[in-house]
């Protein structure tokens, strides 16, 4: 195994082309975070991403993108990637270790690694569900295959759709739109929202804003940033901003106005998103890890992603592994109500530190 580390931008065309061919030829890799393109938006925004190449016989065979530390990689994004994984081609024969040394790493850490990818199983630690919709029937197919009380909910949004209707204006949808002043009316809500939460403001950091303004361009046939806004009358009641690719749109960084709240305004862009999703090639909808409410109310399947990391040094992985075990002692003991505070600082430092 032949491994090279370039920077993305010195990938020459013929790499980029067989990327984009064994993405678009393995449905494992159908998200638009294994898209070449990603890796290079996030290339012209900072300076420490790389992709390692494999090959074999002077062919490439497979990318691993990531973000270097050191010695320590991550994948690109880090925390903003909501897939993550070696985009390989089918048959390539190869070692997660190996991989990792051969690309100068000691340390390559995930946490939405598909958990399909069989080279990493012995290194994960946790693996959660990432919910979806399936919509490569239609909208209405998709209801129809919902449990009863998820269609309950499903019909419950729509009421609330028409009561916005009627109480603050007609209700508008846009599935994709340019609109830089709604991209950046959606970042002010966003970084609003992390600052209540006491989490750390990713938007904050120059990079990220850069990120997004630099998706919402994105045009291509293949690869393109999606802004998808919710109008009641003149009103912009919410947002999203995520990514698409192959037909598959990736629920990223919603938001909506604080001051329209009891609608559920962010349900209800989901849900005519997802009813119109049809007529723009949108065939699943990637609600990402976790299963927060409205997740579990609106997914039709999931796909399981990893947490762990591929580490040769010897201390850190034992020291990684008693801070998770610590913590969870914590949280089934009666200290967890005094180190709630302590706790939530410390993820939000762990955070912040993501995303410098």
């Amino acid at each position: 195994m032949k491994v090279r580390v370039l920077k993305p931008g010195s990938l020459s065309a013929a790499q980029r082309a067989a990327w984009s061919a064994i993405q678009c030829a393995d449905p494992r890799f159908e998200s638009p975070f294994f898209r070449p393109e990603f890796t290079l938006a996030m290339a012209a925004v900072r300076s420490d991403v790389q992709v390692g190449v494999m090959e074999d016989g002077g062919e490439p065979v497979a990318f691993l993108p990531f973000q270097r530390s050191g010695r320590v990689g991550r994948p690109v994004g880090g925390p903003l990637s909501d897939y993550q994984g070696v985009i390989a081609r089918a048959g390539a024969r190869w070692d997660a270790a190996e991989l990792i040394r051969a690309c100068g790493l000691a340390a390559w850490r995930f946490d939405h690694l598909i958990a399909a990818q069989d080279e990493f199983a012995a290194y994960h630690r946790r693996i959660e569900p990432s919910p979806f919709l399936e919509l490569k029937d239609g909208f209405d197919a998709y209801r129809s295959a919902l449990a009863a009380s998820n269609q309950r909910y499903l019909a419950a949004t729509f009421r609330q759709a028409r009561q916005l209707g009627r109480e603050v204006g007609p209700v508008r949808v846009q599935v994709a739109s340019a609109d830089r002043a709604a991209l950046a009316l959606l970042l002010r809500w966003k970084s609003a929202q992390y600052v209540r939460s006491g989490d750390a403001d990713l938007f904050a950091f120059p990079w990220a804003r850069a990120l997004l303004e630099r998706l919402l361009e994105t045009r291509g046939e293949r690869f393109a940033g999606v802004l998808s806004l919710l109008f009641a009358g003149d009103h912009l009641v919410a947002a999203h901003m995520g990514l698409g690719a192959g037909g598959v749109l990736h629920w990223w960084f919603p938001a909506y106005d604080r001051a329209h709240a009891k609608y559920s305004p962010g349900r209800i862009l989901l849900a005519e998103v997802a009813q119109q999703a049809p007529a723009h090639g949108i065939r699943r909808i990637d609600l990402g890890r976790g299963l927060d409410e409205y997740k579990q109310r609106a997914m039709s399947g999931a796909v399981d992603v990893a947490s762990g990391a591929v580490d040769s040094r010897v201390l850190a992985p034992w020291l990684r592994e008693q801070w998770h075990e610590t913590r969870e002692r914590i949280k089934r003991s009666p200290l967890r109500g005094i180190a709630r505070v302590p706790a939530r600082l410390a993820h939000r430092v762990t955070r912040w530190l993501s995303f410098r």
